[in-house]
């Protein structure tokens, strides 16, 4: 796989990314969340950079934002600022909310983002335009509402890298505007976990 660097983020990078992101074809974003054992850290640098190197759209702007780099950017006046700023109106919570979880939100909608860690998903969230990604190891899941849940314990962490960028890729190529609305209105049921052995089952 393609060695594509995920810089630590800055205000001066945000501001470069920004503006690289404001001019490119939109693009969806990407959540990877688990709350058990089964979390994989930094798997979402990973898909970052498969998507670089495959989604030819993307020009190569595609970033991973771990819990840890949106602490630093909530602890950061000038990223917070930066971040928080150009989001839209209805963005802004309703009530109290972290810097951290606003943030997450700002990102998604800017879109070429793959955020991992443990954010909430529920429908007043705001994350609904990216596709989510449970990976849990167990049921009930601990992640939803999802796009997709995978067993990580199933896969290679290879293999799970270009499911999970592959699935995102198949999933905003088939969907119109309208039904990405229409998702984003509807609760999505959790979908049962991939097995190699079975075929392939994911809600897209």
């Amino acid at each position: 796989m393609k060695d594509i660097s995920n810089p630590a983020p800055s205000a001066a990078w945000f501001a470069e990314w920004l503006k690289h992101r404001s001019t490119e074809p939109p693009l969806r974003s990407i959540v990877i969340g688990a709350k058990c054992s089964a979390a994989l850290p930094r798997i979402g640098a990973q898909v970052a950079n498969y998507l670089n190197e495959f989604d030819s759209e993307a020009e190569g702007h595609w970033h991973a934002f771990s819990t840890d780099d949106l602490r630093h950017c909530a602890g950061d006046p000038a990223c917070r600022e930066l971040i928080l700023s150009g989001a839209p109106t209805e963005l802004h919570p309703v009530t109290s909310d972290s810097d951290i979880d606003r943030i997450a939100r700002c990102l998604t909608r800017v879109g070429g983002a793959v955020l991992e860690g443990e954010f909430p998903v529920g429908a007043d969230n705001n994350l609904d335009a990216a596709f989510r990604v449970c990976l849990c190891d167990q049921n009930p899941l601990c992640f939803g509402p999802c796009h997709m849940w995978l067993n990580p314990s199933e896969f290679s962490r290879e293999s799970l890298v270009s499911i999970v960028a592959d699935s995102f890729l198949d999933w905003t190529s088939r969907q119109s505007d309208v039904e990405i609305q229409q998702i984003a209105g509807g609760a999505q049921l959790p979908c049962g976990g991939a097995r190699p052995s079975g075929p392939f089952i994911a809600a897209l």
